[in-house]
């Protein structure tokens, strides 16, 4: 064999294992679709909560034995349960914060996140809106943790691919596809709407999704996974991430969480309000209103300015705004940018702390009742199941609350879309709220949670 066959049987050998590595890459390429970038970009943010929930229960061990002897003055005994509940959530902040469904998080009496990793966190429920059927939990940790950013709902075209993430009978990280089957749909429940605007798709949401993230292929988050049609296969419902966006305004409020003040009432420069206001949308955020004394006032904000960058960061919403408010303390310097007109000017506000009102003046003013502190004693002694929240001391008659049917000995939980733990909470909370708005109120009297509406004098 001479040197030229030899040299052309190396050429041949190379350009056949050049073609074979070719076809192998190719390969490979084409299995990384974009279902799989998605689901690699997004799933460290989707995270497992379980929950446990202590449940009292009174008994009487003689009961019903029948006898001549009657123990009317003993007293009944009590046993306790533990029962526990499987949910998803994802990360919507590298500092910890998480959302999920409401009914995943609802009277738990301790709430545990389990990341991607396997490492476990105690999560902290930090609000509720349970007309939403949405909460936020937070974690902390000694590292920034992965997030998900909202994408945007409005231009959800039907057909399109959807993905589920979650942890259906806690199977972790479990991920289905689908297609976006229709929009603004309603739950009925008995007859009655209990959610409307939900995204309806195939993609398999099972017991335990709930919390989870619903994704296009770009791996943008356009829902929170919420329901499934008991009597078919194949129908799930999710919160579309614009409804999402709008209640996260509500549930970060800064003054709700860290009792912190800036005092100016904002507004998402969105649909007609931009152009009623002949402004662009999402280019900063509208000031409706400057508390008097607060730290906006004394810098010199007023309403119908439009705050445009904090501490060097642009916004484009509320959610914007809280999330960095939310990481300042008392006496934490911030720097704003704000348009006026034509013009930009700069400055510069110390956060305050926030002002504390009185509960009982507010609530009997607004609502005609008043409230006090819950002890362990109380809740026993009412045979109430609750951990926190605060009494109901003294119902007005013919006041709004009495209206309601409310009495004395309820415990409230809820009111509008914050969850109640303390007297400052509610405090905040009526504060905020006017003459003649309706708000809803979610209070326990014994073993039950009842849902009601108030219209403030």
């Amino acid at each position: 064999m001479n040197a030229r066959s030899l040299c052309g049987k190396s050429v041949l050998a190379a350009a056949i294992a050049a073609a074979a590595f070719s076809v192998g890459a190719t390969e490979e390429d084409i299995r990384v679709t974009p279902v799989v970038k998605a689901v690699r970009k997004v799933s460290p943010a989707v995270v497992n909560i379980s929950t446990e929930r202590i449940i009292t229960v009174r008994y009487d061990p003689f009961y019903g034995r029948g006898g001549v002897f009657h123990f009317w003055d003993r007293p009944a005994r009590t046993r306790k349960y533990k029962t526990s509940s499987l949910g998803s959530g994802v990360i919507i902040d590298k500092y910890g914060y998480i959302l999920t469904n409401d009914h995943v998080t609802s009277k738990a009496s301790r709430i545990i996140v389990t990341l991607g990793d396997g490492k476990e966190y105690e999560g902290r429920l930090i609000s509720t809106y349970p007309e939403k059927d949405l909460a936020v939990v937070r974690i902390e940790g000694d590292r920034p943790f992965p997030y998900i950013e909202l994408g945007n709902s409005d231009d959800l075209m039907i057909g399109e691919t959807t993905i589920a993430i979650g942890n259906p009978y806690a199977l972790k990280h479990t991920v289905t596809t689908g297609v976006l089957s229709a929009m603004n749909r309603s739950v009925e429940v008995d007859g009655h709407v209990v959610f409307d605007n939900f995204i309806q798709t195939d993609a398999a949401i099972n017991p335990g999704n709930s919390g989870g993230a619903l994704l296009n292929l770009k791996g943008e988050l356009i829902g929170i996974n919420t329901a499934i049609y008991a009597k078919a296969e194949g129908i799930g419902f999710a919160i579309p991430v614009n409804t999402v966006k709008e209640v996260l305004e509500i549930l970060l409020d800064p003054r709700k969480i860290n009792k912190t003040w800036f005092g100016a009432e904002l507004r998402t420069i969105t649909g007609s309000f931009a152009e009623e206001k002949k402004l662009k949308p999402y280019e900063g955020i509208y000031i409706t209103e400057i508390d008097k004394g607060s730290p906006a006032e004394k810098m010199g904000l007023r309403a119908g300015d439009i705050l445009i960058e904090l501490d060097g960061k642009t916004l484009k919403c509320t959610l914007d705004y809280h999330k960095i408010v939310l990481r300042k303390g008392v006496g934490d310097p911030i720097k704003v940018r704000y348009r006026r007109g034509g013009s930009e000017k700069a400055g510069e506000a110390e956060i305050a702390k926030l002002p504390k009102p009185s509960p009982h003046d507010l609530a009997m003013k607004k609502f005609g009742f008043d409230v006090t502190k819950i002890t362990a004693e109380i809740a026993r002694s009412l045979y109430v199941d609750a951990d926190d929240g605060v009494l109901v001391s003294k119902v007005v008659k013919g006041g709004p609350a009495d209206q309601r049917g409310m009495e004395r000995g309820d415990v409230i939980v809820q009111l509008s879309e914050y969850r109640v733990n303390s007297l400052d909470d509610i405090a905040i909370i009526l504060d905020k709220i006017k003459s003649g708005d309706t708000v809803s109120l979610g209070f326990i009297r014994g073993k039950y949670i009842i849902r009601t509406r108030l219209t403030a004098k």
